[in-house]
């Protein structure tokens, strides 16, 4: 790859900052440039350079996602951007080529982007994988005094709690795709993006559920609201209903299986699905094996072609008697009920977005249905779900 380097944060960030300024059209004062270099800390930078000048980079975050309860390796792509001098070179494709196979070689199994066009980097063997309903409601279709014995802590921005609330419900709710949640990503990317936070509380003193708001010009803006049980739920949407005095609207944002809407009153309100963030599999055979499974006597292979990976580009088996054997074949004639699948395909249906035989119907997938049914038994019922951005 030409003239790609790895750059050393302290050493390489007033070029990172300046072409991500530049490219996404934003200003840093210097106190938000110190904690933007901070952040940064975590991320591993590749930039393509030319004459000893950034031309092109792009970030990887070392995350972790939770799929079906287990945790992977996770490598967020992030600021991606070219100096508009050196657009239309091939930098961002070599950049993407070798970023996605320094992924593999450090370990990641899977990799999330937000995407500035799908087309592109369904090129590169991403795939849509989750969306968000955005809801725009009249505070008057909101109940009033919904049943509840909770209460609400104001202003707490507890982040054991906080944490603690979001983990039961990723398991609650059989969630997929959701980032474990450090304490420094829960300060720098999620607390800071809105200026309030309120924590429910059911009567026994048990957290059942947090808002993570902002108020602007009459409007009530969510960025995530999350409740374990009807006393949180409540509890939150009578807090937030209590604000009709001093707002018109609010903008609530929610995963694309949310039902929240079924607890207002009216339901004449604009609601919009976008499409969010793109899913890849770096790792098809540790990410197989990894994977949560449902135990149950099959034999069944995939034909997975990646044209970026080639360890990815193969006969995968997976076989289950008194356990699961996952492997990859080295004879194509070992193989047997073949079902052939992109690496686009199969990072979303793993992840849940769409289940097997829903992509069969789509034309996605080749092979006997019989297989594919099989192949749909054994795979988990999971929602994707991604509330936060980077």
């Amino acid at each position: 790859m030409r003239n790609i380097i790895e750059l050393n944060i302290n050493e390489y960030y007033k070029q990172i900052f300046s072409l991500s300024q530049y490219a996404f059209q934003y200003n840093l004062t210097e106190k938000e440039e110190i904690l933007k270099k901070d952040e940064a800390k975590r991320h591993i930078i590749y930039g393509c350079m030319e004459n000893k000048k950034l031309a092109a980079k792009l970030h990887i975050i070392p995350l972790s996602t939770f799929i079906g309860g287990i945790k992977f390796p996770l490598g967020g792509i992030s600021s991606v951007a070219t100096w508009p001098e050196f657009r239309r070179k091939g930098m961002v494709d070599n950049l993407l080529r070798y970023a996605v196979k320094k992924m593999q070689e450090k370990g990641f199994l899977v990799s999330f982007l937000y995407p500035f066009s799908y087309s592109f980097y369904r090129k590169y063997g991403w795939e849509v994988s989750f969306a968000k309903k955005i809801h725009h409601i009249p505070i008057t279709a909101f109940k009033k005094n919904l049943k509840s014995d909770g209460w609400i802590q104001r202003g707490s921005d507890n982040v054991k709690t906080l944490n603690k609330i979001y983990d039961s419900y990723i398991k609650k709710n059989n969630l997929s795709g959701v980032i474990y949640r450090d304490t420094r990503w829960w300060e720098q990317r999620i607390l800071k993006k809105s200026p309030f936070v309120a924590i429910a509380y059911d009567n026994s003193m048990t957290p059942v559920g947090y808002i993570i708001y902002g108020i602007k010009n009459n409007t009530f803006y969510i960025d995530e609201i999350i409740s374990l049980n009807n006393c949180g739920r409540n509890t939150l949407l009578n807090f937030l209903s209590n604000h009709d005095s001093m707002i018109n609207n609010v903008v609530l944002n929610t995963g694309e299986k949310d039902d929240i809407h079924l607890m207002f009153k009216e339901l004449l309100y604009d609601i919009k699905v976008n499409f969010s963030f793109m899913a890849r599999i770096i790792d098809v055979l540790g990410f197989l094996k990894r994977y949560p499974f449902i135990r149950k006597e099959i034999d069944i292979t995939l034909k997975v072609s990646d044209s970026l990976l080639s360890d990815n580009n193969n006969y995968f088996e997976i076989k289950y008697r008194n356990g699961f054997e996952i492997k990859r074949l080295l004879l194509s004639s070992d193989a047997c009920n073949v079902i052939h699948i992109d690496i686009q395909t199969l990072s979303m249906m793993l992840l849940g977005y769409r289940r097997p035989l829903e992509i069969f119907d789509l034309g996605l997938l080749e092979g006997e249905k019989n297989s594919i049914k099989e192949l749909e038994s054994i795979i988990p019922k999971l929602y994707t779900f991604l509330p936060e951005h980077f």
